[in-house]
This record gives structure tokens, sequence and C-alpha cells, in this order.
């Protein structure tokens, strides 16, 4: 059996099973308790328990581990001395701070999504979602009052609430996945022209500028590199030649959602602002396109 070796500094994001993250470190305080009120492995595997207990058949997505964060306290640390035990880059030498994985609940699937309970655990805290998943591109989909929370920041709230949040999720999950659907389908009914994707790009930018240049606002949508690569892949999607663009070419405000969603993933965006920016977009779009009546 090969064994299994991390190695962030070539991989910055490495995936991970369940049951790979349970070798790793348990850290705790001085008193023994988990640093973030509840150790990874546990929290995944509580929420893995929920769901199989509702009834609902699921898959659990990969584990995404990343690092970054304080120099005083990162998203990964090598301890030297159980490297020596177990081997450089060995699972048992490494504490993980920052990851993020989905469970993908399979009740109602079509063939274009899932429903999806998204989880990120890192040095801020915990943040869970709930939302479709494209299966094509994997993309999670967050938009809309009560479908995330997390145990930080304004709205902050203890595990034992956010655990409550996911139960009401899978006992609601019907008319939640209707609510959803209905939604990316009135995403897919309207068609963006050029000018339309130009304005949007643009507010995006306007956004990013409040937050950067005049602090208006808390938080990014894209950030500029982001809305670059988005630009990146909206004229891709144009060209029809390699010096040619067709400017009367095009597509879906769901195609547009998706472009933007694939930004939202640990190798584009810092691991803590995947799921809250992700929200973010989603509700812009819906406000600015009255998706909700």
């Amino acid at each position: 059996m090969v064994k299994r070796l991390l190695d962030f500094k070539d991989t910055p994001v490495q995936e991970l099973t369940l049951a790979e993250l349970k070798e790793t470190i348990d850290e705790r305080n001085i008193g023994g308790n988990p640093i973030s009120g509840v150790i990874h492995f546990v929290l995944f595997e509580r929420i893995k328990d929920m769901i199989e207990k509702s009834g609902i058949e699921y898959r659990m997505e990969p584990i995404y581990a990343t690092s970054g964060g304080a120099s005083a306290f990162p998203g990964v640390t090598r301890i030297t001395a159980l490297e020596e035990k177990y081997g450089e880059g060995s699972l048992q030498s490494h504490v993980l701070r920052r990851m993020i994985t989905s469970f993908n609940l399979l009740k109602g699937e079509d063939d274009e999504t899932t429903q999806s309970i998204a989880v990120a655990y890192h040095q801020q805290g915990i943040q869970v979602a709930f939302g479709p998943n494209i299966k094509i591109c994997r993309n999670q989909c967050i938009y809309g009052s009560g479908n995330r929370f997390q145990t930080f920041g304004d709205d902050k709230m203890k595990i034992e609430e956010l655990m409550t949040k996911i139960y009401y999720w899978l006992g609601n999950y019907d008319d939640l996945r209707k609510r959803d659907l209905a939604i990316l389908d009135g995403m897919k009914n309207i068609i963006l022209s050029y000018a339309n994707v130009c304005d949007l790009i643009g507010e995006l930018n306007l956004y990013r500028v409040a937050k950067d240049q005049l602090r208006l606002r808390p938080e990014y949508i894209l950030q500029q590199n982001q809305i670059g690569d988005l630009s990146v892949r909206y004229l891709e999607f144009l060209k029809v030649s390699d010096n040619k663009l067709d400017y009367n070419k095009s597509l879906s405000l769901y195609d547009f959602y998706n472009m933007c969603t694939e930004m939202y993933k640990p190798e584009h965006t810092d691991l803590p602002n995947i799921i809250g920016r992700n929200h973010l977009l989603g509700d812009y779009l819906i406000d600015k396109f009255e998706l909700i009546k």
C-alpha cells in the first residue's frame, strides 16, 4: 500500500479523504479542548451522521485542505519531531486548520444538479451553506436568506446552532430544493447580450473599488484578479477565431453565474472567503434581476 504524503509547497491545495484527515494531528488547547470548538473530522462525521439519519442518499466530496493565514497560526503546520518518527510529508506530522468539503445530496437530483451542504473549517471558525451543486463543474450555488451560517463575524452563532440549521435544511429538503431550482430556472430564462455582460462586469469592478479604495463595502464579490479571469473566460466564449470575437453572441444569466462561481474554489479564492463571497454573488444577481418575487 502506497503511503499518503502531503506536499503543500508544490501543491498548495491538497485533496484528502475523511479517513486520511483522521490521521492528521488533533489540535487542542492547554486545557485539552479543540481549538475551534470541535475537531475537523469530528465535525464532518457529525454532519455525515445527520444526513444518514435523515434517509437522504448522499456523496461526500473530497476534503480540500490549503495553507494560508497568519504566520503565527497558519493553515498548515508540520511538526518536525513527528516527521522524524513518521516520515517527511506524513499525515501524522501535519496540523491542518483550513479546509472545505461538501456533501452532495442525491434526492431529487437531475441531469445538471444535486443539492449540497458545503462546510468550511478554518482559523476564523466554521461555515455551513446549503444550495444546488452544478455537476459538470462542481460549482456550489449559495443564495437567499437562511442558506449560510457561521461561528464568527457579526452574525456568528454557536456550533450547536449551526447543527440546528442543518437539521432544518434536511427536514425541509423538498421545499428548499424546489425553491433553489426555481431560481436557477429563472437565470436560464434571462438572456444576456454583450452590453449586459459588460454592465455586470463593470458593476462587479465598481464593488471592488468601493471595497479597496473607498471602504464603502465590507467585502468583495470578486476581487481584481478574479474579475480579470472572468473577463478572459467571457472573451474566450465570444472568440470565433484567433483574431475575431462575435459580439452578437449571447449567453444566459445561468451561464454567466457559473463563470463567476468557478472563481470560488480553493485554488482561486482564499478559503475562508469562498462561502461568504459565493453567497454575496448569488444575492447580488437575485436582487438585480428580481429572481425572487
